[in-house]
């Protein structure tokens, strides 16, 4: 967690920005897992393919499109398939987060510099909205990590939107 957050605050793109990333992400997948929490894992392998694809700067935007919004859909599907919303009626909402996460790790950054970053910003609160649900209402301990994670990396990128705006 302490990896992701100063991540989070790192400089954008720097060497050290993505090494964190890389290696925090996957492990957040592994505690996800463990703890059964299949929205959270779904959404750490989106995260982990997105941090890998990071060191790839001359991957072709729209590959990475395809590869990044095409993992999170597949999750989603997955998620779809066990019946997930059914136990979960706020899994939607966190799926919404999860699917603009992957799209603004698909957008060139550089390019279109504030839908990029709104929609990292809105993707987190939504994930973080959707795990504040989790810890609070279904006590589901774990989710607090989550949670606190996502409103801090919400935060730079919306204040950037809104810069940029």
């Amino acid at each position: 967690m302490i990896m992701l957050i100063i991540a989070s605050v790192s400089e954008s793109g720097s060497l050290f920005q993505k090494i964190l990333f890389a290696i925090a992400a996957p492990v957040l997948g592994i505690v996800a897992y463990i703890n059964k929490q299949k929205m959270l894992l779904s959404l750490q392998i989106v995260l982990t393919i997105a941090s890998f694809s990071a060191f790839f700067g001359d991957i072709q935007d729209s590959f990475r499109y395809v590869l990044l919004v095409g993992a999170a859909v597949v999750c989603v599907g997955y998620l779809i398939k066990i019946r997930y919303y059914q136990k979960d009626p706020w899994g939607i909402v966190g799926s919404i987060g999860l699917l603009m996460i992957a799209t603004a790790f698909a957008t060139n950054a550089i390019a279109h510099l504030f839908w990029f970053n709104l929609l990292l910003g809105i993707g987190g609160l939504l994930v973080a909205l959707y795990s504040g649900v989790q810890f609070f209402y279904y006590k589901i301990q774990i989710a607090i990590v989550w949670c606190i994670l996502n409103i801090i990396f919400a935060i730079t990128p919306l204040l950037t939107a809104i810069r940029v705006y």
